[in-house]
Parts: C-alpha cells; structure tokens; sequence
C-alpha cells in the first residue's frame, strides 16, 4: 500500500488535474470498451442513432419463380419462399450478436407492425435458436425467423443477389410482387422512418396497377 501510495504521489505532482481528469476518462472508457456486453451496447446505441435510411436500388433486377429460396435449416427442415412474392417481401440476414443487426431490429420489428399485411418479413439467422428467441423475448420483437447452418456456399439459390445477401450480416433485400429488386441494403438501415414507409406504399401502387394489368 505505501509503494501504491508513493507512486500515487509522484503521479499527482507530474499531473495537472486537468491531466488527471482526463487520464481518468481515457480509464473509464477502455475498461467499457473491454466488456463486452457493454461494448456492444455502446456500438448498438451509436450505430442506432447514426443508421439512415437504406438507399434506392437502382439496378433493374428480376427474380423469377425459378428462383424460390429453399433454406434447409440446421435441423435438417426446409423453407421455402416463392418468388415472385404475393406480397412486398423483406429478407434480413442477420445475427442478434452483431451491434448493427442490434441496432436495426427495433425499426424492422416497427416497419412489420406499420405494414402489416403488406409486407412479409423474414430474419434469417444462423444463431442459436433458443438464444434468438430469448433475445427477442426481452425486446418484445415478433420477426418471423428462419434458422440456416452457418454454411453460406451451401445455401446458393442460383440468384447472385439474394446469394449476397446470404453472405452478409446485417444484409437486406426488399422484392415487389413483380419480383423486381426494389432495396438491397448490405449493413444497418432504419426501415421505420416515415419517408421510407412513403416510398413503400408507392411501391405498392406501382405494385397494384402491374398485379391487376397482368390478371386481366
């Protein structure tokens, strides 16, 4: 304790207070960053309040039927999603250990409560299932998921675009009932806001005269 005691002394006549304050600061902040629950709580709060709204797509691209995802899940069950979709189609890939899936979450689960109908959305994980459901138990998030192995190259639709999408986290695709491309988003976005929500109904407007013209 004196040795503690005596370099404790000799530090205070090296520093101003101002020096010691700071010191004390850089301290605190390295000991945060080291824990990391707190970190990733830090990195989703700050990626949550910086995220903006996911960009057009501007590439014309189709899916078509012959492109349905078929998931096999790491049970051995498979999902499958006809394309084109009978509604706006929203696929996430994402996991709920990584701060920028965190930090979208609360926006998708609001952007599927505001479209309700209008919209399918599907998080695609390969997390734990217990620990996802756990996870969106405590932030009362109902996303319907599906569960992929963590096999990337075995999971290839034949469609480069949604088979990019399989190899990002956080990684976002957005299908119209035509089966056109309409977002394609690698990394966080904010899904809920009210230009985006905007921009959603048009599409489907544009969704509904093409939906009608084709079943005439």
């Amino acid at each position: 304790m004196e040795t503690i005691g005596k370099a404790w002394a000799r530090y205070r006549q090296r520093k101003t207070k101002r020096g010691i304050v700071i010191d004390i600061s850089f301290l605190v902040v390295f000991l945060l960053i080291a824990i990391t629950p707190i970190r990733r709580g830090l990195l989703t709060y700050v990626l949550r309040t910086t995220i903006s709204d996911p960009p057009a797509y501007e590439k014309v691209v189709y899916v078509s039927s012959s492109d349905s995802i078929s998931l096999r899940s790491a049970s051995g069950q498979d999902t499958t999603i006809s394309l084109p979709p009978a509604h706006l189609l929203l696929l996430n890939r994402g996991s709920i250990w990584s701060p920028q899936t965190r930090a979208e979450m609360k926006s998708l689960e609001c952007l599927r409560r505001v479209m309700n109908d209008d919209m399918l959305i599907y998080f695609i994980t390969s997390d734990d299932k217990a620990d996802v459901e756990r996870y969106f138990r405590r932030k009362d998030y109902h996303l319907p998921t599906l569960y992929v192995d963590d096999l990337p190259e075995e999971q290839e639709t034949g469609n480069a675009v949604i088979d990019e999408l399989m190899m990002s986290t956080p990684g976002t695709l957005i299908i119209d009932r035509s089966g056109r491309v309409r977002v394609k988003k690698m990394g966080a976005a904010k899904w809920d806001s009210d230009e985006f929500i905007e921009r959603l109904r048009s599409i489907l407007g544009e969704d509904s005269f093409h939906y009608g013209s084709s079943r005439n």
